[in-house]
């Protein structure tokens, strides 16, 4: 049977506890003195003592044979003996030793020392779990205050992620923390994946893992492609202080001068700023560069200012560099909102870089707005549910491809009553006005004129009125809502009222355009005569999230548009038919297809189609046909695309993701891609495959094909 010494010296300032014969599994002991059973465990007297010194306090508590030493603190020692020595306040514990700390951190050792008040901790054979994942072991420890030192050490943020191995680990035969630095300083490391040595360091240093931020060295990532050849990416991160950051990663090309990549980040209160750029300066002498800038500043609670720049050194620097996202231009400016219950105002000044090749027949996005001030206001109910929009615009163009200056003030006013008449048909009527003037500075107009400079005005009156009487079948199951709909807009048809075009560039015919109050998404092209939009739409859902959607409609022009391209899909009289259909028969399946049908021949003129089966494993497929437009971005002829994309989760840990998109007109890829992600508890792995065909009117290929690599250590500490 196991028994229990307490030794207490003479002049009380030695206390000793132990535990002797230890066998099999520790039990409170459930016999009295006598050997007799008893319920309660320990007496109190031998389950708690209290000894006072004018330097200490310390409680203990006893389980036998393994004894509890809580501290005030609180955490806890345990130890098949403990001695503690009153006078000088110190602890020890020898066999089985371990402190638990509030925080449910632990360490382990054969034996340790604890000096008071707190000044210093010696073990051997220490086994240190900071959380249940990240474990660090050591033949010797010493802490106080100011350092940690310990010997044959090692280091892992993986314990308990897969049975039986560790994925990595760092071995070093000694290591310092210096505490108030924050610094851990590593002596002779290795690094040991798999329980194979990968790779030795004679020193290095790491922030211990008390600091949220610190600058220094990150992951590297290596890479290839064909314009490049291989790729190294040295990232170093600099932390300014908890709010402010920056990226700096060099990046070594086997076939090209060095890059330079910069991140900034600075969140201070009511202000952010987010900077993204890169330069080199290449084997043929040219400098090139990037800059991608946002910043948000909140002035106030009704009051905020908004600035972006986004340049680049020249139209295909994006694309080979691998910085490009598909960005037609680049848009820099500058704005300020101001904010009220009833309206907003703003002012702004944007500039504008084309990145598209010049092509045939291509419009593109030019010209400098020097400055834009719009205003909006909206009251409250003025007869019924009526109410007023009062709207004001100016801007100025400066530098654009159809004059050196342009100058236009807009102000418009509508009146809108809407009403819902007994049986369920929604009504609304409106009046509205709009007066342009227009200042031109050597401008090519829509009439054919060219080099005019003056002024040129135009009034703009409408009366509308539209009618929609939605007819609900709520059923059992499927509730199915008919809509039919329809609007009349009356203008008066005054000749030429279009002078110019700058802004609208969405004068194609789709299902939005369809009873929207522009249909041509801008200010300088705007609607000249009455036309009337009508069209039926067919909505059913259930409570389970399905759902299918149909909707088809028609625009009827009583004037022949003005300055619209042929293709567009306006006519005088009736316009090409457009539509939707979506259809979500389950949350992991849905289909979205929009279309638009000549007038007369029904030909297909546009489709866009799309098809989604799953949610996170997912297949999707996509289809796109366009007739070409002859003032369009496009060139003129007929242009089918079908685009393709794959995710699926392998098992629990690896993710695969392919996309491409085939130009089925040239009968050629245009661009493809494949990522797979490895995701361990301890490390992330990912390799990415991207190939841009692109090619300019040459035949020229401006894209590139790359390879990338990434490995991510998870290395987590507090």
């Amino acid at each position: 049977m196991p028994s229990m010494n307490l030794t207490i010296s003479k002049n009380n300032t030695e206390v000793a506890f132990s535990s002797i014969n230890r066998s099999g599994p520790r039990k409170t002991d459930r016999r009295r003195p006598d050997g007799l059973p008893r319920r309660g465990g320990l007496s109190k007297r031998h389950q708690r003592f209290r000894l006072k010194t004018k330097y200490f306090a310390l409680f203990f508590v006893i389980t036998f044979p393994a004894h509890s030493l809580s501290l005030s603190t609180p955490k806890e020692i345990y130890a098949d003996e403990i001695f503690f020595d009153a006078r000088t306040g110190s602890v020890t514990g020898a066999g089985n030793a371990s402190v638990r700390a509030e925080t449910g951190q632990t360490m382990r050792s054969d034996f340790m020392s604890l000096s008071n008040p707190g000044g210093q901790m010696n073990v051997s054979m220490a086994e240190i779990f900071l959380n249940p994942q990240v474990r660090i072991t050591a033949a010797e420890l010493q802490m106080t205050k100011e350092e940690i030192r310990a010997n044959q050490m090692t280091y892992t943020a993986c314990w308990g992620c897969d049975a039986g191995t560790l994925a990595w680990e760092f071995r070093a035969t000694k290591m310092v923390n210096d505490r108030p630095a924050q610094n851990m300083h590593f002596h002779s490391a290795t690094f040991f994946w798999q329980g194979i040595p990968i790779f030795w360091l004679p020193y290095f240093t790491q922030p211990d893992p008390t600091v949220r931020r610190r600058s220094g060295l990150l992951m590297p990532k290596m890479g290839t492609t064909n314009l490049f050849g291989a790729t190294l990416e040295v990232p170093l991160y600099v932390a300014f202080s908890d709010y402010h950051d920056m990226t700096l990663t060099p990046v070594w090309l086997e076939l090209e001068n060095p890059l330079l990549k910069i991140e900034h980040r600075m969140n201070q209160g009511h202000a952010t700023s987010r900077t993204t750029g890169s330069i080199t300066h290449n084997r043929q002498g040219k400098t090139r560069w990037h800059i991608f800038n946002d910043e948000r500043i909140e002035l106030g609670d009704n009051m905020l200012a908004l600035i972006s720049v986004n340049r680049t050194s020249d139209k295909l620097y994006l694309r080979e560099y691998e910085f490009y996202d598909a960005q037609p231009f680049l848009d820099t400016s500058a704005r300020l909102e101001l904010y009220g219950q009833d309206g907003y105002a703003t002012a702004e000044v944007r500039s504008f870089q084309e990145l598209r090749q010049q092509m045939q027949n291509q419009a593109s996005s030019n010209g400098d707005i020097l400055p834009r001030f719009r205003a909006a206001t909206q009251t409250g109910p003025i007869i019924g549910s009526s109410y007023l929009n009062l709207n004001a615009d100016f801007l100025n163009l400066s530098h654009s491809s159809q004059s050196d200056n342009t100058s236009r003030l807009t102000g418009e006013a509508k009146y809108t009553y809407p009403l819902i008449i007994p049986f369920g048909q929604k009504l609304e009527f409106s009046l509205g006005a709009r007066y342009d003037i227009y200042q031109f500075m050597n401008a090519e107009l829509l009439d054919g004129t060219t080099g005019y400079t003056g002024m040129k005005s135009r009034f703009l009156p409408q009366g509308a009125a539209a009618i929609s009487w939605p007819l609900v079948n709520p059923g059992k199951n499927w509730t199915q809502v008919l809509e039919p709909k329809a609007r009349i807009v009356i203008m008066d048809h005054s000749g030429n009222i279009n002078f110019i075009n700058q802004d609208s560039s969405g004068s194609l015919l789709t299902d939005t355009s369809i009873f929207a109050d522009n249909r041509y998404s801008g200010f300088d092209l705007w609607n000249n005569g009455s036309f009337a939009d009508y069209g039926l739409g067919w909505t059913a859902f259930d409570g389970k999230g399905r759902s299918v959607e149909l909707f088809a409609g028609q625009s009827y022009d009583f004037h022949a548009p003005e300055d619209l391209n042929p293709n567009s899909g306006f006519h005088n009289g009736r316009s090409d038919y457009v539509g939707r259909l979506k259809i979500m028969p389950e949350n992991w399946l849905a289909f979205t297809n929009r279309f638009r049908f000549e007038r007369d021949s029904l030909e297909l003129r546009h489709l866009e189609s799309d098809v989604r089966l799953g949610t996170k494993n997912f297949v999707q497929v996509g289809y796109l046909r366009a007739v070409q437009l002859d003032q369009s971005v496009m060139l003129d002829r007929k242009f089918d695309e079908a685009l393709a994309a794959v995710g699926a989760s392998v098992t629990d840990r690896l993710r695969v993701g392919y996309n491409m998109a085939y130009n089925i007109t040239d009968k050629r890829v245009q661009r493809r891609g494949l990522h797979m992600t490895y995701d361990h508890p301890c490390y992330s792995i990912s390799l990415t495959f991207s190939d841009d065909r692109a090619e300019d009117l040459s035949g020229r290929l401006i894209g590139s094909t790359s390879y990338r690599m990434q490995f991510n250590l998870k290395i987590q500490g507090i």
